[in-house]
This record gives structure tokens, sequence and C-alpha cells, in this order.
């Protein structure tokens, strides 16, 4: 599982949220060797993971799916370990379309600046499991 979120707060259209990425992490181990550093798409799948949750919450009962990385720049390495802010907001949605703007800071240090859009789908019948988890997961982030 790919968890690294720790904390999500959101208030109207507006999501922030908070992640950490080990410095041990055994999927980072070659990257690089020397100065390990996270990868971009992590980076992006991060940012993804606080403004999904934002996305949700313009229809009930709907997942957000990551549809299409409109833009993305990466503004600076991000060296390991890393404690990454992460803000996303809702810039335009048209029908069940959802485009978000995100920005990720590592310390004082902007990171990444985006947009990224979002499908709003129905759960397919038989996910009530997944649906489950996934409820349970942004419960634990959303605790104060």
């Amino acid at each position: 599982m790919f968890e690294h979120i720790r904390s999500i707060r959101i208030e109207g259209d507006r999501a922030d949220g908070t992640a950490e990425v080990p410095l041990e992490h055994p999927m980072l181990a070659d990257h690089f060797p020397g100065r390990p550093l996270l990868p971009g798409t992590w980076l992006i799948e991060l940012a993804a993971q606080v403004a999904g949750p934002l996305a949700e919450t313009m229809e009930q009962d709907r997942w957000a799916v990551l549809a299409m990385v409109q833009s993305a720049k990466l503004l600076a390495p991000v060296d390991l370990p890393a404690h990454l802010n992460i803000e996303a907001t809702i810039v335009r949605r048209a029908r069940e379309i959802i485009t978000t703007r995100v920005t990720a800071w590592k310390d004082d240090i902007t990171v990444l600046r985006g947009e990224l859009v979002f499908a709003l789908v129905e759960a397919p019948h038989g996910t009530e499991a997944a649906v489950r988890e996934r409820n349970e997961r942004l419960w634990r982030w959303s605790k104060p």
C-alpha cells in the first residue's frame, strides 16, 4: 500500500494535507545512491491523494479517479526523508470532471505546482470492502 499521507483537512473548496516519506522505503533504495530523492511521480501521487478526497466532496457516493495530469512543474528536488505540506483547491467543475490546483512544499521551498483532473465515478458493485477501507483511511487522515 502506497500510504504516506499523515493528515488531511478539507474546508469548502480547499484541502490541506501532510505526508511523510521515510529514507529507508524499499522502493526508493536506488533513487538515487548517494543522494536519496523522492521521485516526481510519487510527489504527484501524494498531491492526488490530497486532491482526490477534496474532489469527492462535490458529489456524494462517487470516487475521484485521477484522469489526467493537466500540468505538473517540479520546482526543486525533494531529499529524503521528506515531510511535505500539500494544498489542493478546486478550480473548475464540469459535470463529473473536477480540476484541482495543487502545490507542495518541503520546509519553506515550493517543490510542486500543477493541475490534476479527476473523473467522478460510481463505485462498482462488489467493492464494498474497498469503500470501507477508503473511508477508514480518510477518517485516520482527518483526525486532529
